[in-house]
């Protein structure tokens, strides 16, 4: 038996080149507009319905818990106020680049906390104890900053090891008293534990792809168990859209968090959106009749007419729903003005697992096979901020010529926390490395007076240190 294939082909035909004449919408004599609002319908009054309120139900469920590709059976369960970029994206501060600049300032803080009499006595002796480390930045700022905290502070992560213990492990190294260690020890110690905790992000973040994988738990006891996960995230801002669904266990179960509420519908409106009815007065800065429309454009026809007949068919219901949650409708019942109830059901179960339109769907979702509406991630995330200058940056480029790739560390973090932009760097300190350019090796006497002046060609040339080269 042979299977048939069927094509349909939209071809669009005017009666005219030109359409503005229609859209322009122009009146005669009070006999014509009221032949023209016969034939378009003003006096039949059959016109359909409008939803007067909604009758909605809806489920959530929480997601509350977070667990990273290196140690899948450990899952870390977050505050409800945590933010996801930062879960995921965060970095260890005693094992950053930073870790020295950071240190200090913990160890500063302590010194704020002592009394000015105490404080004097104790930063030589905890000095002694816990010296910081001088790390060369090679970077004027950085080195300034650095300096600073060498000769005034000491190393707070080592201390904070030894006075979270005991206070009187503080009181006997700083030399201060029993009564003043007890007092500072439990601040310091909660504030530094605050601040430069150990960040489960840094488990996060995968070396050889150079991208951060995470996975998300969604989980209410033993009827409901929905793992999302977060694969090939650069960085930057994180949305709904950055998840899959990878499994699934008791989707055809009831949804936790179900309730049932009335709302309101409102119609959607943009600006310069046609008048409801066609005799109405609308804005005299919106004019119809400029639009340039080419009866072959199918697109801008198609769009137009939506625009011109059908733009105040639609409404919008909000529908409230928390952060950090995944949700689902589970029933909406639709209550217009002749007093009539219309069931509403989603487009993803009405098309199918085939559908072709998938308006903000979880791949890997399976809900549509079980009859279902689609879980709605709404992820805690940043809705936007202020966004300092990158402290690390690192381009690959493609070498066709030498037939490798490249590595270039444009931008590093210094151990003061800022960044050093190596190749200004390296122009400024180029000319002190000739040996390592090629420009310090002699050129090889040939005895011939015309050849030894000549021009002299470097077969290759040297990449600065801070290329790093990937061959095959």
């Amino acid at each position: 038996m042979a299977n048939r294939t069927s094509w349909t082909h939209i071809r669009t035909s005017t009666l005219r080149d030109d359409v503005r004449k229609g859209l322009e919408a122009r009146i005669a004599d009070p006999l014509w507009s009221l032949a023209r609002q016969w034939q378009l319908g003003e006096f039949d009054g059959d016109d359909a319905a409008s939803p007067v309120k909604i009758k909605l139900r809806h489920g959530f469920v929480n997601v509350n818990g977070i667990s990273s590709f290196h140690t899948p059976n450990s899952v870390y369960q977050p505050n409800r106020d945590d933010l996801i970029e930062p879960l995921i994206e965060a970095a260890a501060a005693e094992t950053g680049p930073a870790r020295v600049r950071m240190s200090g300032e913990a160890a500063l803080q302590l010194l704020r906390l002592m009394r000015d009499s105490d404080r004097k006595k104790a930063l030589p002796k905890l000095q002694k104890a816990f010296p910081l480390e001088n790390v060369s930045a090679e970077d004027p700022a950085s080195d300034r900053i650095m300096r600073h905290l060498v000769r005034g502070a000491f190393d707070g992560f080592a201390a904070h090891k030894s006075f979270s213990k005991s206070a009187a492990n503080l009181a006997k190294q700083a030399g201060i008293s029993q009564t003043e260690a007890k007092r500072i020890a439990p601040q310091w110690v909660a504030y530094v534990d605050d601040r430069f905790a150990d960040q489960i992000g840094a488990g996060f973040w995968h070396q050889d792809r150079l991208e951060h994988r995470a996975r998300l738990h969604a989980r209410h006891g033993s009827a409901l168990d929905i793992t999302l996960t977060c694969d090939e995230h650069a960085g930057g801002l994180l949305d709904w859209h950055g998840f899959n669904i990878t499994r699934t266990r008791g989707n055809s179960g009831k949804t936790p968090g179900e309730k049932t509420e009335w709302l309101l519908p409102t119609p959607i409106a943009y600006s310069g959106m046609p008048a409801e009815r066609f005799w109405d007065f609308e804005d005299g800065e919106v004019f119809f009749g400029g639009l340039t429309l080419e009866k072959t454009d199918l697109a801008q026809v198609i769009l137009t007419e939506f625009a011109t007949v059908y733009s105040n068919d639609w409404f919008m219901v909000p529908v409230p729903a928390e952060t950090g949650t995944l949700s689902r409708i589970m029933h909406m019942e639709v209550h217009d003005t002749f007093g009539e109830v219309t069931v509403i059901q989603p487009c993803a179960v009405e098309d199918g697992k085939n559908s072709p339109w998938r308006f903000f769907e979880l791949s890997g979702d399976p809900s549509v096979a079980h009859g279902k509406s689609p879980w709605v991630y709404l992820p805690r995330a940043v809705s936007g901020g202020d966004h300092s200058r990158p402290v690390e940056k690192v381009t690959f480029v493609r070498d066709e010529m030498a037939n490798l790739a490249w590595g270039i560390e444009s931008t590093i973090e210094s151990p003061a926390g800022m960044p050093i932009n190596r190749d200004q760097l390296w122009k400024r300190h180029r000319d002190a490395f000739p040996d390592y350019t090629g420009e310090g090796v002699p050129p090889k006497k040939t005895g011939d007076a015309e050849a030894d002046a000549a021009w002299r060609y470097r077969y290759l040339t040297t990449a600065p240190p801070h290329w790093v080269p990937f061959a095959p």
